[in-house]
């Protein structure tokens, strides 16, 4: 398609403790470097969202989790490309962090996370979990 958007899926994850949610933050170089970002990554074909931050947080943050649930996909549209960002809620289940992709990580509260740099796709999820912790309509 000429002049069109390249279109990929993400699976990004949803993790809370004690009302504070996880973030990443991406290494400097590539792709939006240095910015904040739920942690997770391009689904491969054949995969559900599910599968795809299995294995994700595996191989990004060397840990296991459970999916329990799945909000609505966020369509975020940039200078040629087209991101389909599919939240995912998880548990965690085991394993320590080791940072392999990301230079730093937290868990940050709703009245944290909005000094955050984050990255243009996770920008509308983030305040979506932010009405959500509040107990305000998403």
């Amino acid at each position: 398609m000429p002049g069109g958007n390249r279109a990929i899926r993400v699976a990004c994850a949803l993790m809370e403790k004690e009302g504070r949610l996880l973030a990443a933050k991406r290494g400097i170089g590539g792709p939006h470097g240095g910015l904040w970002e739920l942690p997770g990554g391009k689904i491969e074909n054949g995969e559900t969202p599910e599968m795809c931050i299995r294995r994700e947080l595996h191989e990004e943050l060397g840990i296991e989790v459970e999916p329990v649930a799945c909000w609505p996909p966020v369509r975020t549209v940039l200078p040629g490309l087209t991101i389909r960002l599919y939240p995912v809620v998880c548990r965690w289940a085991k394993g320590r962090i080791r940072l392999r992709e990301h230079e730093s990580w937290g868990w940050f509260s709703a009245e944290e996370l909005p000094a955050l740099e984050w990255s243009p796709a996770d920008r509308p999820l983030i305040a979506r979990w932010i009405k959500h912790s509040r107990g305000e309509r998403a």
